[in-house]
């Protein structure tokens, strides 16, 4: 029912905008921005979560080893604390866990996972537990790499950022896909530990929601989702150990490539097999709760986008879809671009106020159906509906946020892709209030 609801909230918002465009270049625009919504917004509607598997297949699954590996810079402590929780929480659990420290400023973090009472817990859980600390800052990369690298048999490794709380269900459900021998990569759904914080972390839940359940969610029907959330990504083993010391060397523009590593690895993942979203494998993680953290995180993601988009279309084959997606989405955004610049400032020029009031209503239309699937995301957690439903009501803020700030943010990007730097943090950015006793969990699905 609630796929359908979503479907019949887009059709209405096509009617009114179309019915109230005229034959100019904004109708021309919308037509096409529209297009393309829809066909995401029936193969997302199509693409469901693998639930259960063959007698055979399960088994085949089961035997397979998981070695999970979290990196951690200047991390709350908090944070990663519910983050080992949860790793020892799950119903299923990786095989072995390493930890990588790298170089942090605040060694909190470091000390809690190298204290007796969490080696104890995970020796007893039974699985491989191993810390590793940098003497000087590496990157995530090299990080990522010290994990593959000590664990070399590993048949599918799992990233997991230091500020990401798993499902107890995250692990077991997001190794289902890999009963296919096509699929190399699996992205679980990610959304924000923090979102009740502030408007702009409601903002950010709402955009990952629509990320995941909608973009990703569509590119997963044909086996090619294009970026496997860091957050909680799988990857098949052998195709991380053929490509690391292409990971490792990545260059661009004459630069070695610092971040973007998830992007990365799954672009190595589309050139042979299939990449995918498991739904109800679901993480959460925090998000920027200040405008300054957040637009340092977004240029890093756009450029990116950019440099990453250009990798898989030269390297990669053209019958695979990773090829076309990437082609497509680097295309709609640039004419997207092209012509919403153009119409801003033409209604500045022509002071024309009634077209610039149809324009902003239209966008805040697009903006509605653009996060109809954030109100399903209640099938999956235990956020209320109705606080589900304030949230989704502030869609247009997102919609003149990304208008006024990230559609510059994006060119900017562009402009400064030689430039590297990751922007690292100094301390702990985004931290968790203290919980006495048992520390609580953030909303999980329902049982």
């Amino acid at each position: 029912m609630s796929r359908f609801v979503s479907a019949a909230a887009m059709l209405v918002v096509v009617a009114i905008i179309l019915i109230t465009q005229g034959g100019t270049m904004a109708s021309v625009y919308g037509t096409a921005v529209f297009a393309l919504m829809f066909a995401k917004l029936g193969a997302s509607l199509v693409r469901r979560p693998q639930t259960a598997a063959a007698p055979e297949d399960l088994a085949k699954v089961n035997d397979l080893t998981v070695g999970a590996i979290i990196t951690v810079y200047n991390e709350d402590p908090e944070a990663f604390g519910k983050c080992l929780d949860s790793v020892l929480d799950q119903t299923r659990h990786p095989t072995t866990l390493v930890v990588v420290d790298d170089a942090s400023t605040d060694s909190r973090a470091l000390a809690y996972a190298l204290s007796p009472e969490v080696v104890r817990r995970f020796r007893d859980a039974g699985i491989g537990y191993q810390v590793v600390e940098f003497t000087e800052n590496k990157g995530k990369r090299q990080g990522l790499a010290a994990g593959f690298r000590l664990h070399a048999d590993t048949d599918i490794y799992l990233g997991i950022d230091s500020d990401t709380v798993l499902d107890k269900y995250a692990i077991e459900r997001g190794m289902l896909p890999f009963a296919s021998d096509k699929v190399n990569a699996v992205t679980g759904l990610v959304l924000a530990l923090n979102a009740r914080k502030n408007v702009l972390t409601r903002l950010i839940d709402l955009r990952y929601a629509n990320a995941f359940l909608y973009e990703r969610a569509a590119y997963s029907l044909l086996g090619a989702v294009l970026c496997c959330c860091g957050s909680l990504a799988f990857y098949r083993g052998t195709v991380v150990r053929e490509h690391l010391h292409g990971f490792l060397n990545q260059r661009f523009l004459g630069r070695l490539s610092t971040f973007g590593d998830d992007r990365h690895m799954t672009n190595y993942c589309l050139l042979t097999g299939k990449a995918v979203l498991q739904a109800n494998a679901v993480a959460w993680t925090l998000v920027p709760e200040h405008v300054r953290h957040y637009l340092r995180q977004q240029v890093r993601w756009n450029k990116s986008f950019f440099r990453e988009s250009l990798w898989i279309i030269r390297v990669g084959q053209i019958s695979r879809p990773g090829f076309w997606l990437a082609l497509l989405e680097l295309i709609s955004w640039t004419c997207f671009t092209g012509v919403l610049i153009f119409a801003m400032v033409m209604m500045l020029i022509s002071a024309q106020g009634a077209l610039l009031l149809v324009y902003l209503m239209h966008a805040m239309l697009l903006s509605y159906a653009w996060s109809v699937r954030y109100l399903e995301s209640g099938d999956r957690t235990r956020i209320p509906w109705t606080e589900r439903l304030g949230t989704f009501l502030l869609a247009p803020l997102y919609g003149l946020l990304h208008m006024g700030v990230l559609l510059w943010v994006r060119v900017y990007s562009l402009c400064t892709l030689r430039d590297t730097a990751w922007g690292t943090r100094t301390g702990v950015e985004v931290s968790l209030p203290t919980v006495t006793g048992s520390r609580e969990q953030p909303p999980g699905i329902s049982e």
